[in-house]
This record gives C-alpha cells, structure tokens and sequence, in this order.
C-alpha cells in the first residue's frame, strides 16, 4: 500500500509542478494579445477561451499537488491551536463528511462530461473559434479522479496518525 501512495503522491508533485509552466504560457499568450490589440489594433478569438482553458486546466490539475502539501486555505483561528491528534480527527472527519462525498459526485460528474464531449464533438460556443470542448474536460476529469486519490491517501495518514499517535511511513 506504501508503494501504491508513493507512486499517487509522485504523480501528484509531478502534475503539480509541471502545471506551474502553464501560468508562463498563460502570460505569453495574453501578452501577446494585449500588444496585438492595443498596439496593432488586430485582436483574435482564440486568445480568450486559450486562456479560460488554460486557467481552468491549472487549477484542476493543481488540487491534488494542493491538498498533497497542505496548501489549501483553512481558518486557523482554532485549528492551529489543536494538538496534532486533534488536527487529525478534525481532518479525518472532515473528510468522510464533506470532502468524499462531494468530490466523489464532482468526480463522477466530470468523467461523465468528458465522456459524453467525446462522443457529441461537443464544442465551446464562448467565441466564434469553437474550440472543442473535449480535451478541457477531460484535463479537469483526471485532476479530480488525482484530488480523491490523493484525499484518500489524506485520509489513511491522518486517520493512521488518530489511531497510533505516529505519522504513516
């Protein structure tokens, strides 16, 4: 099992830290687009949903690398002042309550979407580019099926650490 979590929490920094070169790209394309419209008076269609699609593939793949190192926001006004023990069952509770079944419904919901956009040819119609639709959802599908991967390795450690008083590994 140690080896399957090594293996979730490597593809979890990997996609992470890849993700991070899209915010360069992301610059690129809208600097270009600004010195394309304001200087040269030309502006396109593509740029906007090139980056809406950019935007949205960075977040979705940057919440398993997230929840990974704990860089989520939380309101620390009590938690902090836990003990580790305490910590871990707020957060193993936390997350049979809230995060499982949400994230299993977004999950579910989203490899549906990518699936019936493949099979439709479905198309964005925020612009008049229509760019298909397709290879966004399936990037937001894979970095959710990755977030309720890496909760689930969340869950054991934190649920480990409430049980025995010593971390997982």
């Amino acid at each position: 099992m140690k080896k399957v979590f090594r293996i979730i929490d490597a593809i979890s920094d990997r996609t992470g830290i890849t993700v991070q070169w899209l915010s360069v790209a992301l610059v690129a394309i809208i600097s270009y687009e600004t010195i394309m419209r304001y200087v040269f008076s030309i502006s396109s269609l593509w740029e906007y949903e090139t980056v809406s699609m950019m935007g949205a593939a960075m977040y979705g793949l940057s919440f398993a690398y997230v929840m990974r190192h704990k860089l989520n926001v939380r309101v620390d006004v009590i938690y902090s002042h836990l003990s580790r023990r305490a910590q871990a069952a707020v957060d193993s509770v936390g997350m049979l309550i809230a995060f499982f079944p949400v994230m299993a419904l977004v999950a579910i919901t989203s490899v549906q979407m990518a699936l019936r956009a493949l099979a439709i040819d479905e198309r964005s119609a925020v612009t008049g580019w229509y760019p298909p639709a397709a290879p966004l959802r399936i990037v937001l599908a894979a970095g959710f099926i990755l977030l309720l991967l890496q909760g689930v390795i969340v869950f054991v450690r934190e649920t480990y650490y409430l049980i025995r008083n010593k971390a997982y590994e």
